[in-house]
This record gives structure tokens, sequence and C-alpha cells, in this order.
């Protein structure tokens, strides 16, 4: 079984103020944690609360979940046909409820 399939991976990780345009690309995920209980540079709004760090953890959570799955669907690495999927997550500042935006480019 090959333990290395990279069908779902992290490549950014970005700290949005949900008060103002404020935002920073956090290199890791250990990074993007220490924004807890942080005001913004910009407008003092909180950052990340511990309901935001939940979510993060619940979402990074499902990304291990899917490389786990992947292992299993495809034991000899990704196949040929790999697709250059994106998703956007962030809270609606009208609802306040987290959203997922996922986008697949066209003509995959």
């Amino acid at each position: 079984m090959n333990d290395n399939v990279d069908a779902l991976s992290v490549n950014k990780i970005v700290i949005v103020c949900d008060s103002c345009d404020w935002e920073h690309e956090a290199q890791t995920f250990d990074e993007a944690r220490t924004y807890y209980d942080k005001h913004c540079p910009k407008c003092d709004a909180k950052l990340m609360t511990e309901k935001d760090i939940a979510m993060s953890e619940q979402m990074m959570g499902l990304i291990e979940a899917s490389l786990q799955l992947a292992n299993i669907m495809y034991p000899d690495g990704v196949p040929p046909e790999e697709t250059n999927a994106s998703a956007h997550i962030y809270k609606d500042q009208d609802t306040g409820k987290y959203n997922i935006d996922v986008e697949i480019p066209d003509g995959e």
C-alpha cells in the first residue's frame, strides 16, 4: 500500500478577519492556531475563537480521513486523471454560518 497518496492536500491556510478585509497566510496549522484570542491589527476584532479552532480541527480531521480513504481506494497511487479542485472555507458575515465553496476547473 502506498502511504503517500496526495489526493487531497492543504495548500494554503489563511486567517481572515470577520470584521474587515485583513488577512494573513499562515505557513502551518500550528502557526494559524497562534491567532487564537488575538485581535486584528487593522480593526481590533477578535480573529479566532475556540469555535473557530474546533471547526478548523474538524476540517483537518476530515482531510486526514479523506487521505486515508484515498490510500484504500488507490493503493498504487493517485490515478492519472487528477482533478485540480480547490475549496474555500469561510464564515458568512450575514448569517454567521461557515460555508465551503468547492471549485472544479472546467473540463475536469
